[in-house]
């Protein structure tokens, strides 16, 4: 350890190098550690100076926060939260409860829900009933039933056969086949988007959801004014 002229305080190896270590706790693999080498400052958790240790970060040489994505969610610690990545490329929040956050899902605002086994990921779905345990209730839409409108939101994946994370605004990624990018999408009879509007009808419901960004890709914009084709 040295004092430069310029007042700061230098750590660096027995070879005078910049790859020093400050060990909070005796100098063991069984005591974190913040490292600073060549590629940035690094804080090594549980594991001493193995820059492969899972749960190990570090601030870049540009000034970027990189955490070492983990293969599955930690455990909670009391009084403390935790921010992560998992494989999945997700950024998690873990609360001192246990209780997981996506926080992608924050911001394509994605709410877990009830739904039917027939409900299928893509489907439009409209509101049953009230939350329960802060699940959505939720099930296909049918534009031949006004009572089963307006579609406010889509399937975006499924846990098991009656549970489903439901996405209501942002753009939905990779759930679709076969938009027409650029062009307005509608509430098809079989609950999926269509680009064309469906064939006139008795008590056919007419909703916009999206304008479609590529084939499997869309920008939601669920719009709740029902137009009722009869031509």
């Amino acid at each position: 350890v040295t004092a430069p002229d310029n007042g700061s305080l230098r750590i660096s190896n027995d070879a005078g190098n910049d790859a020093g270590a400050i060990f909070l706790g005796a100098q063991s693999a069984a005591f974190p550690a913040i490292y600073r080498d060549s590629t940035g400052l690094q804080f090594k958790t549980g594991d001493g100076l193995n820059p492969t240790h899972i749960g190990a970060g570090r601030i870049d040489a540009e000034e970027r926060l990189r955490l070492k994505e983990q293969a599955s969610s930690p455990s909670a610690v009391p009084s403390y939260g935790m921010l992560y990545t998992k494989t999945d490329g997700h950024l998690y929040f873990l609360d001192s409860s246990g209780a997981e956050t996506d926080l992608l899902d924050i911001v394509s605002e994605i709410l877990p829900g009830n739904c039917l086994s027939g409900d299928a990921v893509g489907d439009f779905v409209y509101i049953t009933g009230n939350k329960v345990a802060g699940r959505v209730q939720v099930t296909k839409a049918d534009i031949t039933n006004v009572s089963k409108m307006p579609a406010v939101g889509v399937i975006v994946s499924k846990d098991n056969p009656t549970t489903c994370d439901v996405q209501w605004s942002g753009e939905v990624l990779g759930v679709f086949t076969g938009l027409t990018a650029g062009r307005v999408h509608w509430v098809d009879t079989d609950g999926t988007p269509t680009a064309s509007l469906p064939a006139p009808g008795a008590d056919h419901y007419l909703q916009k959801v999206g304008v479609a960004t590529s084939s499997d890709s869309m920008v939601l914009h669920n719009d709740a004014n029902l137009v009722k084709r009869l031509f």
